[in-house]
Protein backbone atom coordinates (compact mmCIF):
# COMPACT_ATOMS: atom_id res chain seq x y z
CA UNK A 1 0.00 0.00 0.00
CA UNK A 2 1.17 3.36 -0.92
CA UNK A 3 0.64 5.92 2.10
CA UNK A 4 1.91 8.77 0.52
CA UNK A 5 2.08 10.24 -2.69
CA UNK A 6 4.86 12.88 -4.13
CA UNK A 7 4.66 15.01 -7.34
CA UNK A 8 8.08 16.44 -8.49
CA UNK A 9 6.39 19.12 -11.14
CA UNK A 10 9.92 19.70 -13.06
CA UNK A 11 10.73 22.43 -15.68
CA UNK A 12 14.47 22.59 -16.16
CA UNK A 13 15.08 20.40 -13.24
CA UNK A 14 18.02 18.57 -14.30
CA UNK A 15 20.33 20.34 -11.27
CA UNK A 16 17.76 19.31 -8.63
CA UNK A 17 16.24 15.90 -9.34
CA UNK A 18 20.01 14.24 -7.86
CA UNK A 19 18.68 15.90 -4.46
CA UNK A 20 14.92 15.68 -4.37
CA UNK A 21 14.29 12.40 -5.39
CA UNK A 22 16.57 10.69 -3.36
CA UNK A 23 15.00 12.82 -0.22
CA UNK A 24 11.29 11.41 -1.09
CA UNK A 25 13.15 7.75 -1.71
CA UNK A 26 13.26 7.55 2.55
CA UNK A 27 9.99 6.70 2.23
CA UNK A 28 11.07 3.06 0.58
CA UNK A 29 7.51 0.92 -0.74
CA UNK A 30 5.22 3.38 1.94
CA UNK A 31 5.44 5.99 -1.06
CA UNK A 32 5.22 7.20 -4.74
CA UNK A 33 7.31 9.68 -6.74
CA UNK A 34 6.00 11.00 -9.95
CA UNK A 35 7.94 13.28 -11.60
CA UNK A 36 5.79 15.15 -14.29
CA UNK A 37 8.32 16.74 -16.87
CA UNK A 38 6.86 20.13 -17.79
CA UNK A 39 8.23 20.45 -21.36
CA UNK A 40 11.54 20.63 -20.43
CA UNK A 41 14.36 21.70 -22.57
CA UNK A 42 17.37 19.61 -20.45
CA UNK A 43 17.70 16.14 -19.40
CA UNK A 44 15.32 16.04 -16.88
CA UNK A 45 12.77 12.93 -18.29
CA UNK A 46 16.10 11.38 -19.06
CA UNK A 47 17.11 11.63 -15.37
CA UNK A 48 14.06 11.30 -14.46
CA UNK A 49 13.35 7.76 -16.25
CA UNK A 50 16.66 6.64 -14.74
CA UNK A 51 15.39 6.67 -11.76
CA UNK A 52 11.77 5.09 -12.56
CA UNK A 53 14.67 2.00 -14.02
CA UNK A 54 16.09 1.73 -10.98
CA UNK A 55 12.74 2.13 -8.46
CA UNK A 56 10.63 0.87 -10.61
CA UNK A 57 7.58 0.13 -7.81
CA UNK A 58 8.14 3.59 -6.31
CA UNK A 59 9.27 6.32 -9.04
CA UNK A 60 6.65 6.77 -11.88
CA UNK A 61 8.64 9.82 -14.97
CA UNK A 62 5.31 11.17 -16.55
CA UNK A 63 6.50 13.29 -19.75
CA UNK A 64 4.14 16.28 -21.17
CA UNK A 65 3.40 19.34 -23.11
CA UNK A 66 4.61 22.54 -20.73
CA UNK A 67 1.26 23.67 -19.16
CA UNK A 68 2.74 25.32 -15.78
CA UNK A 69 2.82 24.31 -12.22
CA UNK A 70 -0.58 23.41 -11.68
CA UNK A 71 -1.16 21.17 -14.84
CA UNK A 72 1.63 18.98 -13.06
CA UNK A 73 -0.13 18.35 -10.09
CA UNK A 74 -3.18 17.69 -12.19
CA UNK A 75 -1.59 14.97 -14.26
CA UNK A 76 -0.02 13.59 -10.75
CA UNK A 77 -3.03 13.53 -9.49
CA UNK A 78 -4.78 11.41 -12.37
CA UNK A 79 -2.52 8.17 -12.03
CA UNK A 80 -1.46 8.81 -8.05
CA UNK A 81 -2.77 5.74 -5.69
CA UNK A 82 -1.54 6.97 -2.34
CA UNK A 83 -3.78 7.89 0.76
CA UNK A 84 -2.51 10.96 0.62
CA UNK A 85 -1.01 13.37 -1.60
CA UNK A 86 1.96 15.69 -1.79
CA UNK A 87 3.52 18.31 -3.75
CA UNK A 88 7.35 18.68 -3.33
CA UNK A 89 9.29 21.45 -6.44
CA UNK A 90 11.82 19.81 -7.55
CA UNK A 91 14.00 22.61 -6.18
CA UNK A 92 12.89 21.71 -2.55
CA UNK A 93 14.12 18.15 -0.72
CA UNK A 94 12.30 16.86 2.49
CA UNK A 95 14.71 15.79 5.58
CA UNK A 96 14.74 12.40 6.30
CA UNK A 97 14.05 12.09 10.15
CA UNK A 98 11.18 14.34 9.31
CA UNK A 99 9.46 12.22 6.16
CA UNK A 100 9.93 9.30 8.42
CA UNK A 101 8.10 10.57 11.31
CA UNK A 102 5.09 11.34 8.72
CA UNK A 103 5.02 7.93 7.73
CA UNK A 104 4.86 6.80 11.02
CA UNK A 105 1.59 8.85 12.10
CA UNK A 106 0.12 8.18 8.86
CA UNK A 107 0.29 4.19 9.47
CA UNK A 108 -0.23 4.90 13.03
CA UNK A 109 -3.66 6.42 12.57
CA UNK A 110 -4.20 4.21 9.52
CA UNK A 111 -4.32 0.86 11.73
CA UNK A 112 -6.34 2.71 14.37
CA UNK A 113 -8.62 3.91 11.81
CA UNK A 114 -8.44 7.64 13.32
CA UNK A 115 -7.01 9.48 10.34
CA UNK A 116 -7.85 13.47 10.32
CA UNK A 117 -10.58 14.38 7.93
CA UNK A 118 -9.40 17.52 5.49
CA UNK A 119 -11.15 20.74 6.68
CA UNK A 120 -9.89 23.46 4.52
CA UNK A 121 -8.08 23.72 0.56
CA UNK A 122 -6.54 27.18 0.28
CA UNK A 123 -6.18 28.04 -3.39
CA UNK A 124 -5.77 31.30 -4.85
CA UNK A 125 -8.68 34.13 -4.88
CA UNK A 126 -7.83 35.65 -8.43
CA UNK A 127 -5.67 34.26 -11.46
CA UNK A 128 -4.20 38.14 -11.72
CA UNK A 129 -0.69 37.32 -12.66
CA UNK A 130 -0.72 33.61 -12.37
CA UNK A 131 0.21 31.28 -15.01
CA UNK A 132 -1.02 27.40 -16.24
CA UNK A 133 -3.66 26.00 -14.22
CA UNK A 134 -4.84 28.14 -11.18
CA UNK A 135 -7.05 26.81 -8.56
CA UNK A 136 -9.43 29.95 -7.77
CA UNK A 137 -11.86 29.99 -5.31
CA UNK A 138 -14.74 32.02 -3.44
CA UNK A 139 -15.23 31.46 0.24
CA UNK A 140 -17.58 28.82 0.25
CA UNK A 141 -18.31 25.15 1.61
CA UNK A 142 -17.72 23.01 -1.25
CA UNK A 143 -20.57 19.76 -1.28
CA UNK A 144 -17.90 18.05 0.57
CA UNK A 145 -18.34 20.01 3.70
CA UNK A 146 -14.69 21.05 3.15
CA UNK A 147 -13.92 25.02 3.59
CA UNK A 148 -12.67 26.82 0.21
CA UNK A 149 -10.44 29.39 1.71
CA UNK A 150 -8.09 31.13 -0.43
CA UNK A 151 -4.95 33.22 -0.20
CA UNK A 152 -5.96 37.08 -1.24
CA UNK A 153 -2.41 37.89 -1.10
CA UNK A 154 1.33 36.57 -1.62
CA UNK A 155 4.44 37.39 -1.02
CA UNK A 156 6.97 39.48 1.39
CA UNK A 157 6.64 43.38 -0.40
CA UNK A 158 3.43 44.03 -1.66
CA UNK A 159 2.47 45.50 -4.67
CA UNK A 160 -0.42 48.09 -5.69
CA UNK A 161 -2.59 45.21 -6.60
CA UNK A 162 -2.12 43.59 -3.77
CA UNK A 163 -3.43 46.00 -1.80
CA UNK A 164 -6.51 46.54 -3.83
CA UNK A 165 -7.10 42.49 -3.61
CA UNK A 166 -6.84 42.85 0.12
CA UNK A 167 -9.33 45.88 0.33
CA UNK A 168 -11.74 44.06 -2.30
CA UNK A 169 -11.75 40.75 0.04
CA UNK A 170 -11.99 42.59 3.01
CA UNK A 171 -14.93 44.70 1.79
CA UNK A 172 -16.71 41.61 0.37
CA UNK A 173 -16.30 39.15 2.73
CA UNK A 174 -14.49 40.59 6.13
CA UNK A 175 -11.53 38.35 5.64
CA UNK A 176 -7.85 38.76 4.95
CA UNK A 177 -6.01 35.89 3.97
CA UNK A 178 -1.94 35.75 3.26
CA UNK A 179 0.50 32.91 1.90
CA UNK A 180 4.18 32.78 1.92
CA UNK A 181 5.87 30.55 0.10
CA UNK A 182 9.61 29.52 1.12
CA UNK A 183 10.82 30.73 -2.85
CA UNK A 184 9.04 34.44 -2.24
CA UNK A 185 11.89 34.35 0.09
CA UNK A 186 14.89 32.28 -1.73
CA UNK A 187 14.42 33.28 -5.31
CA UNK A 188 15.78 36.01 -6.73
CA UNK A 189 12.87 37.02 -9.07
CA UNK A 190 10.19 36.20 -6.56
CA UNK A 191 11.90 37.87 -3.54
CA UNK A 192 12.78 41.11 -5.80
CA UNK A 193 16.08 40.62 -5.46
CA UNK A 194 15.92 42.11 -1.84
CA UNK A 195 17.80 40.87 1.07
CA UNK A 196 16.05 39.46 3.96
CA UNK A 197 15.91 42.32 6.13
CA UNK A 198 14.30 44.46 3.47
CA UNK A 199 11.69 41.46 2.72
CA UNK A 200 10.90 41.38 6.61
CA UNK A 201 10.34 45.05 6.33
CA UNK A 202 8.12 44.84 3.68
CA UNK A 203 6.33 41.98 5.29
CA UNK A 204 5.56 44.00 8.31
CA UNK A 205 4.72 46.88 7.02
CA UNK A 206 2.09 45.26 4.90
CA UNK A 207 1.23 43.70 8.17
CA UNK A 208 0.95 47.17 10.29
CA UNK A 209 -1.06 48.57 7.37
CA UNK A 210 -3.93 45.80 7.98
CA UNK A 211 -4.08 46.30 11.15
CA UNK A 212 -4.36 49.74 11.19
CA UNK A 213 -6.91 49.96 8.46
CA UNK A 214 -9.11 46.97 9.36
CA UNK A 215 -8.79 46.80 13.31
CA UNK A 216 -12.06 44.51 13.30
CA UNK A 217 -10.25 41.23 11.76
CA UNK A 218 -9.55 38.55 14.05
CA UNK A 219 -6.46 36.92 13.84
CA UNK A 220 -7.25 32.70 12.68
CA UNK A 221 -5.44 29.89 12.21
CA UNK A 222 -6.59 28.32 8.86
CA UNK A 223 -8.37 25.51 10.47
CA UNK A 224 -9.99 27.98 12.61
CA UNK A 225 -10.99 30.31 9.54
CA UNK A 226 -12.41 27.09 8.02
CA UNK A 227 -14.82 26.29 10.75
CA UNK A 228 -15.66 30.77 10.96
CA UNK A 229 -16.57 29.63 7.32
CA UNK A 230 -18.64 27.31 7.98
CA UNK A 231 -20.72 28.99 10.72
CA UNK A 232 -21.03 31.60 8.45
CA UNK A 233 -22.30 29.69 4.97
CA UNK A 234 -24.86 27.71 7.34
CA UNK A 235 -26.43 30.90 9.15
CA UNK A 236 -29.34 32.64 7.99
CA UNK A 237 -30.19 35.51 9.11
CA UNK A 238 -33.56 37.55 9.95
CA UNK A 239 -33.93 41.10 10.47
CA UNK A 240 -37.12 43.10 11.43
CA UNK A 241 -35.59 46.80 11.31
CA UNK A 242 -38.04 49.51 12.55
CA UNK A 243 -36.95 52.87 13.30
CA UNK A 244 -35.45 53.21 16.69
CA UNK A 245 -34.32 49.23 16.58
CA UNK A 246 -33.38 46.16 14.40
CA UNK A 247 -34.48 42.75 16.03
CA UNK A 248 -33.07 39.66 14.74
CA UNK A 249 -32.84 36.06 14.51
CA UNK A 250 -30.25 33.73 12.91
CA UNK A 251 -31.36 30.03 11.66
CA UNK A 252 -28.70 27.10 11.51
CA UNK A 253 -26.76 29.42 14.93
CA UNK A 254 -23.73 27.25 15.56
CA UNK A 255 -21.70 29.67 16.65
CA UNK A 256 -20.43 33.28 17.24
CA UNK A 257 -21.73 35.50 13.35
CA UNK A 258 -21.03 38.59 12.46
CA UNK A 259 -22.19 41.18 10.49
CA UNK A 260 -21.48 44.62 8.64
CA UNK A 261 -23.91 47.19 9.67
CA UNK A 262 -24.11 50.36 8.18
CA UNK A 263 -26.39 53.16 9.82
CA UNK A 264 -26.27 56.89 10.53
CA UNK A 265 -27.73 56.72 13.86
CA UNK A 266 -25.55 55.13 17.08
CA UNK A 267 -26.25 51.07 17.53
CA UNK A 268 -26.55 50.30 21.23
CA UNK A 269 -26.85 46.13 22.17
CA UNK A 270 -29.85 45.64 24.15
CA UNK A 271 -28.02 42.89 26.36
CA UNK A 272 -25.54 40.40 26.31
CA UNK A 273 -26.52 38.71 23.00
CA UNK A 274 -24.38 40.84 21.02
CA UNK A 275 -22.29 43.09 21.10
CA UNK A 276 -20.96 45.99 18.63
CA UNK A 277 -18.09 47.31 17.30
CA UNK A 278 -17.71 51.00 14.90
CA UNK A 279 -14.66 50.64 12.17
CA UNK A 280 -13.03 53.85 12.01
CA UNK A 281 -14.37 55.52 15.14
CA UNK A 282 -11.96 58.49 14.65
CA UNK A 283 -12.99 59.71 11.09
CA UNK A 284 -17.21 59.42 11.73
CA UNK A 285 -17.53 55.88 9.61
CA UNK A 286 -20.93 54.98 9.58
CA UNK A 287 -20.15 51.21 9.21
CA UNK A 288 -20.15 48.82 12.62
CA UNK A 289 -19.39 45.23 12.97
CA UNK A 290 -22.13 43.00 15.12
CA UNK A 291 -21.08 39.99 16.84
CA UNK A 292 -23.97 37.66 17.51
CA UNK A 293 -23.55 35.16 20.12
CA UNK A 294 -26.83 34.57 20.46
CA UNK A 295 -29.78 33.05 17.80
CA UNK A 296 -31.57 36.03 19.24
CA UNK A 297 -30.60 39.32 19.78
CA UNK A 298 -31.38 43.30 19.92
CA UNK A 299 -30.02 46.51 18.86
CA UNK A 300 -31.43 50.02 19.83
CA UNK A 301 -30.74 52.57 17.19
CA UNK A 302 -29.78 55.84 19.00
CA UNK A 303 -30.02 59.51 17.63
CA UNK A 304 -26.35 60.84 17.74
Amino acid sequence: MKYLSFVVPSYNASKYLDKVIPSLLVGGDDVEIIVVNDGSKDNTLEIAKRYEALYPNIVKAVDKENGGHGSTINKALEIATGLYFKCVDADDWLEENALKTLLAKIKYHHEKNTLPDLKVISGTYSNEGESGDVYVQDFEIAEDGIAEFPRITSGMIPEDFDTFTAVNGVGLYGVFSHFIHPDDIFDEERGKNQTWEKLYEGYCDMMDWLHATFTFLRPLTAAEAADALKVADQVEPHLEIAEEEIVGSLENFYGEAFFYLKTDKKPVAADDSCSIEQIDPEKGSLYYIVTVKRPNFKIKLVDK
